[in-house]
């Protein structure tokens, strides 16, 4: 009866650990996922500002930065 018990115990206790360390993974993706596509982002509106900067400063450049 113990030796059934701690086997039982022993698998929830592991269950637990992998569901753990699996959520653990999983948000680390999606986290790093989440700050990838946060920086592509402010990367792009750093891009744009710049460029829309420049076209005001320089009008004859708007070619070049267009395409």
């Amino acid at each position: 009866m113990n030796l059934i018990l701690s086997k039982n115990v022993s698998y929830i206790i592991g269950m637990n650990v992998s569901f753990f360390l699996l959520s653990c993974f999983i948000m680390s993706i999606i986290g790093y996922y989440q700050g990838y596509c946060l920086n592509s982002l402010d990367r792009k509106n750093r891009l744009l500002f710049s460029r829309m900067r420049l076209i005001r400063c320089y009008p004859s450049v708007e070619d070049h930065w267009t395409g």
